[in-house]
């Protein structure tokens, strides 16, 4: 019998090894290398991890750099700045072009509007080896130590489960004032370090723990899910004697990493109330809305993001009859003062009024009744918009400026200025507003009576 045993094993040992054998040299055949780099190509990885590269392939880390968002900021940067500020879009949205330095190509393929150019490849996050607190960019070149597999030099990562693995890019300051130290530059992206304040992250809460819930392809729920289950009385007792590294904890799966591109997710990010009140003459709106995210929102760049708060009285026929609305975003101010400023000439922050992480806003508004007795409705939305135009007041700013850099032209200049540039910015800001279409977050209606 013991003999028996020891051949069964043996069998299932040679089986194992066989089906390992067959894997290697399928994954090796369709796509061979001598083991992966800081530069390989996501195709190197899609013959072993096809799921996974499939939903990376749905990201907007792959469209880093061809997302009609970013090659409309782009355009603009270039007639601003010029591709001098090309460096510090690429070091986050092309992350490849650290190792190999040809940022002035890079750039060119974006600006001449090709297809396939990379954008947060597979080894941009994981080969990061470390990520220093005092100077939030990702460190590549990177270590990598190899492991026990002849397909490449990544291994996994303690790092990837902390929330410090996402600041090289999600906090994100301007070069303007920058002179070695980061904090010196002007905040134009703070969904990190906004996150770090906050109590989900001080209870072990990471990025990855909503970003990349399981289910979250599927549920824009499913962050939630996670959130809610993620600390168990163990991890807690670990946490306070600083050991929660050995508690295992599930798996991120989600390589989509949806946000705030993602309607559904956005819809599940705030918790709303609506109450009204009618008095003789008049309304009252109140509205609470509370941010169940770990940061502010809207956040990141392009600064122009902006969520709209809308209440407002309709008769029975539809027409409005009285209105209030609030507008939460952040604006930048360049040297002149003048607001909204691009990231790339920002010297300081101007309009700043967003719904703060873990915080609730109430806003109340008195809205004027019809002096009739008709029926009316009261309601109330919540809308993102990723991409506003600048108000008239600063697009008149922007013309007199174009106009005095016109007088001021030789003609040479003055042809460049009316033929190109002013064509070209009127298309980059067409094709920032209708990148994406607005979100209707939440809505809500009451109808009083008579």
């Amino acid at each position: 019998m013991k003999r028996f045993v020891q051949m069964v094993l043996g069998a299932h040992s040679l089986l194992i090894s066989a089906i390992f054998l067959s894997s290697a040299v399928q994954a090796s055949e369709t796509m061979a290398h001598d083991g992966l780099t800081a530069s390989s190509p996501p195709e190197a990885c899609r013959s072993c991890h096809t799921t996974v590269y499939d939903k990376w392939k749905e990201s907007f880390h792959a469209k880093a750099t061809t997302s009609p968002a970013f090659r409309g900021m782009a355009t603009l940067f270039n007639f601003g700045t010029g591709p001098q500020y090309a460096r510090e879009c690429l070091n986050c949205h092309a992350t490849d072009v650290k190792l190999s330095g040809d940022y002035e190509a890079r750039w060119q393929a974006i600006m001449d509007d090709k297809p396939d150019t990379p954008g947060v490849t597979c080894t941009a996050c994981h080969a990061i080896r470390d990520v220093k607190k005092d100077n939030y960019d990702l460190l590549v070149p990177v270590t990598m130590k190899p492991v026990r597999t002849p397909f490449h030099n990544v291994e996994r990562s303690p790092l990837f489960k902390k929330e410090v693995m996402c600041s090289g890019c999600h906090d994100y300051n301007n070069s303007h004032a920058v002179q070695g130290d980061w904090e010196q530059g002007v905040a134009c992206c703070t969904t990190n370090r906004d996150f770090r304040k906050t109590k989900m992250a001080k209870e072990g809460v990471s990025c990855q723990t909503c970003h990349m819930a399981p289910g979250l392809d599927k549920n824009p729920d499913a962050w939630k899910t996670a959130l809610n289950s993620r600390s168990s009385l163990k991890e807690r007792l670990f946490r306070l004697v600083n050991l929660d590294r050995y508690v295992e904890k599930a798996p991120f799966k989600g390589h989509r990493f949806p946000g705030s591109h993602d309607a559904g997710v956005l819809k599940s990010a705030v918790e709303t109330t609506f109450d009204v009140e009618k008095t003789d003459n008049s309304a009252r709106l109140r509205v609470t809305i509370k941010n169940l995210t770990g940061h502010s929102i809207p956040n990141g760049c392009p600064p122009r993001a902006r969520i709209f708060l809308r209440l407002w009285l309709e008769d029975e026929d539809g027409f409005e009859i009285d209105s209030h609305e609030v507008e939460y975003g952040i604006n930048f101010k360049d040297i002149n003062s003048f607001e909204p400023a691009m990231v790339d000439t920002a010297v300081s922050r101007g309009f700043d009024h967003v719904l703060g992480a873990e915080k609730t806003t109430e806003v109340e508004a008195r809205l004027e009744l019809p002096d009739d007795a008709s029926p009316v409705t009261a309601k109330a939305s919540l809308t993102y918009v990723y991409f506003v135009m600048p108000p008239p007041e600063a697009q008149n700013r922007m013309q007199q400026g174009i106009i005095k850099r016109i007088q001021a032209s030789t003609p040479e200049q003055k042809d460049f200025i009316l033929n190109t540039e002013i064509p070209g910015r009127m298309a980059a800001m067409n094709r920032l507003a209708s990148a994406y279409p607005p979100v209707l977050m939440w809505h809500a209606e009451q109808t009083l009576a008579p």
